[in-house]
Parts: C-alpha cells; structure tokens; sequence
C-alpha cells in the first residue's frame, strides 16, 4: 500500500493483511511438514526395496518397483513446487503462473506412472494426453512470453 493512500485506508485491512500472513505463513508450514513425511516414507521405502532387489523374479515386477519409486519422488517434488508457489504468494502477493502449470505437469506425470495400460479405457488416454498436451502448451507459451 502505498504511504498516500495509508490514510485512507480502512482501520481493519491491516488486520486482514496480518490474518493472511497468518494463513499464508501456516499452509507453508504444513506444505513443509507434509513434504518431511513424504520424503520419509519414500526414503523409507526405498531402502525396503533395496534390500528387495536382488529378489525379483522378472523385469515386470523391477519396472513396477521403480515406477512407484519415481511417483514417490515426484510427489515430493510436487509438494516442493506448491512450496515455492506459497513463498512467492507470501513475498509478492501474486501467484506465478508458470509454477502452477509445473505442478500440474508433474501432477500429470505420476498418474502417467501410474497407469496400467492393460486395464484403462482408450477414452482416458485421449483425455490425458489432451491434458498433458494443454499443460505443456501453456507453460511453453507462459515461459516464452517472459
């Protein structure tokens, strides 16, 4: 707010700005304790089915092993990237586009791990790769314009 329109500013949008420090500075801290425990129970896993490697009878079940192991490390990078969209839209007060797209590429990316293609419905694979093809698109368009 700039120092000639303090004055007549209302009296409680000071305290509306301090409650949404507030917010901004909680959801931070739970993005941060959510992201600790994801990245606990996949470093614990990990370590699980290191011990494991050596006892997988084919190349499906090692594919599958370390599918779930990359959708566990792009979930943290997710949880990572609404991080970072928190602290800008707590310094800056705006919310980065570009940002936003990335979670939803990476978002996209795990459940692209995680499909059987065996079981899922061709309709679904157009609608995803629609998706992934519009994210793509934008966050190229966004980052071009800057």
């Amino acid at each position: 707010m700039s120092p000639e329109n303090e004055h007549n500013a209302p009296q409680w949008t000071s305290w509306v700005e301090k409650f949404e420090g507030f917010v901004v500075a909680a959801l931070a801290f739970l993005l941060v304790l959510v992201v600790a425990i994801i990245l606990g129970v996949v470093g614990y896993l990990f370590v699980c089915k290191l011990a494991a490697l050596g006892r997988f009878e084919n190349v499906t079940e090692l594919q599958q092993a370390a599918l779930r192991a990359f959708s566990g490390i792009l979930l943290v990078l997710l949880g990572l990237e609404l991080l970072d969209t928190v602290k800008v839209y707590f310094r800056e007060h705006n919310v980065r586009v570009e940002v936003i797209l990335l979670v939803g590429l990476i978002a996209m990316g795990r459940h692209v791990l995680e499909i059987d293609l065996h079981y899922i419905e061709p309709l679904i694979l157009f609608g995803f790769s629609g998706l992934l093809l519009a994210l793509s698109l934008s966050y190229f368009l966004v980052k071009r314009a800057r």
